[in-house]
């Protein structure tokens, strides 16, 4: 590659991390999970959160998919750039979901009778 083509590479690669890093401080925060408890959930530490969030580093296949079941996202959600961020309505969803996966089923199947009541 020359300077050029090096440097086009680069400028994209910048913005790809930054927008993949705000994708999963967005999903965090959703979750409302502070870096420190995030770190755990993931065995990583604050500061290889902090890196991955603004941009300045990428993540392991292994440590994808470990975001991915603690945020509760599909991976393709973290690599869409074209929506900024989810509608109200989503996230509203999405925090449902979220909060509803740690309960039991019988907690689940009561949330999901609630809900049809607003149908």
């Amino acid at each position: 590659m020359d300077n050029n083509q090096n440097y086009i590479y680069s400028v994209v690669m910048e913005d790809f991390l930054k927008n993949f890093g705000n994708k999963i401080r967005y999903y965090r925060e959703l979750c409302a999970l502070s870096q420190e408890k995030f770190a755990e959930k993931i065995d990583l530490s604050r500061s290889s959160i902090t890196s991955i969030e603004t941009g300045k580093s990428f993540v392991k296949y292994k440590t994808l998919k470990l975001i991915c079941s603690v945020l509760n996202v599909e991976p393709c959600a973290l690599f869409d750039f074209k929506s900024d961020m989810l509608t109200k309505e989503n996230e509203y969803a999405h925090q449902i979901s979220t909060l509803s996966k740690n309960l039991s089923p019988d907690k689940q199947k009561h949330i999901i009778e609630i809900l049809k009541t607003f149908q």
